[in-house]
Formats: C-alpha cells, structure tokens, sequence
C-alpha cells in the first residue's frame, strides 16, 4: 500500500466562522482505495499545520520518503539522521 493523495482542508462549524475559527483536516488516499482522516492542530483553524503538511510534507510521502521526518522551527523538513530502532 503506498500513499497515492494528500488532501488538507478546513472545516466551518458555522456560517459565519473566520478561517481562524475552522477546525484543520488531513485525509491521506491510499492506492488500493483506502483512506484515513485526522485533525491537524486548531490553533489558528490549523493555517500554519496545514501549510506545512501541503508544502513540507505531502511532497515527501507522495516521492516515497519514508524515514522519520523531523520538523525544525523555520518549517523545513528534513530526514532524521537518527531514524531507526537506535535513533533518539
């Protein structure tokens, strides 16, 4: 099974909600039709996680990096030269 789509999106509660009040959603496709959904983080309706998930991340699954990304504080994401049963 390999990763085929990455979807993020908000969610309003109500008509009148701000983007800083929707909740933030990742859908992840797989191949063989399957899927999965999750809440990213809240704050800010999620703009920030969101962003980082469809610029820094999604790129990275869908190319089939599989190592444990680590996130540093500018929003770049690089492999973990630490992955594995011994990393830290």
């Amino acid at each position: 099974m390999k990763i085929r789509d990455i979807e993020v999106f908000q969610v309003s509660w109500s008509p009148a909600d701000k983007p800083e009040q929707r909740s933030a959603w990742v859908r992840v496709y797989c191949d063989d039709g399957s899927f999965g959904i999750g809440e990213a983080s809240p704050m800010q309706g999620g703009l920030a996680s969101l962003g980082i998930i469809a610029r820094n991340l999604a790129p990275a699954l869908l190319a089939g990096i599989h190592s444990i990304m680590r996130c540093c504080s500018t929003g770049c994401c690089t492999p973990s030269p630490n992955s594995g049963p011994r990393g830290r």
